[in-house]
């Protein structure tokens, strides 16, 4: 406010006077309001972390408004809020796959047959209890070689069997296959020109027996059942499994 006075003296005779009226006059002035700078609030409550598992942070704020800038008054100096790191349990790791191999060659040379590839699930691998991989680590394709040939090829003869006979005249055999000049589909028939068995005689020498023991060892009211082998040439006798030598033979 601004203040004004006035003084107004009247002099008559001997005395002094004075004017009706107040001697003072007041009028208003910077009508406009004051500024008020901007002051903080106190911080908030720590939030929570802002993970459930590995590396976070938490964060608390305060406001300018203790009090609020007015009338052209300055905002608060500063950050409004502030942070910490915070950590939880470690991250499940789920498993994701890698990339496909190539095709393999085709499981046929002539016909139809299949292809395959393979991926491994370690791009990366299921780790801290994470969900394994979605999916199959192999993959089929059908592949389709020329037409295949119906005719097919021998395989080696096998080894000529022993004798059929024991003594004298009897018989051998040996074998082969016939297989596909290809690889094919195993239900695939093919057919080959010729013997898949051959037969040829053999003879086994004979050795005639013309002796016998003349004397073994027998208990009283004993039988005894004899047997013989010939062996390059000569004639053994065994009683029971057991080789029987002159010198234990007894006449009986």
């Amino acid at each position: 406010k601004q203040w004004y006075q006035r003084r107004v003296a009247i002099t008559a005779g001997n005395g002094t006077c004075t004017a009706p009226g107040s001697g003072t006059e007041v009028r208003n002035c910077n009508t406009k309001p004051c500024s008020v700078n901007g002051q903080w609030s106190d911080y908030s409550a720590w939030s929570d972390c802002s993970v459930t598992c590995g590396d976070g942070v938490r964060t608390r704020t305060k406001t300018c408004d203790n009090p609020a800038p007015a009338a052209g008054g300055n905002y608060c100096e500063g950050q409004g809020s502030e942070t910490k790191t915070c950590s939880g349990p470690v991250c499940p790791t789920h498993g994701n796959w890698g990339e496909w191999s190539g095709w393999s060659s085709c499981s046929v040379d002539c016909g139809k047959g299949v292809k395959s590839r393979e991926r491994v699930c370690d791009n990366p691998e299921a780790s801290d209890g994470g969900d394994p991989c979605a999916g199959s680590a192999m993959e089929f394709d059908e592949c389709i070689k020329p037409d295949c040939d119906e005719e097919g090829k021998f395989t080696e003869w096998s080894d000529w069997t022993e004798c059929h006979s024991e003594c004298g005249a009897g018989t051998q055999s040996r074998a082969r296959e016939c297989v596909a000049k290809k690889k094919r589909t195993q239900d695939s028939d093919v057919t080959c020109a010729g013997q898949l068995s051959q037969f040829r005689v053999c003879d086994n020498e004979c050795v005639e027996i013309t002796s016998a023991p003349e004397s073994i060892f027998l208990n009283k009211g004993e039988t005894a059942i004899l047997e013989c082998e010939v062996s390059d040439g000569e004639v053994i006798w065994y009683k029971g499994g057991e080789e029987l030598f002159e010198e234990e033979n007894v006449r009986i």
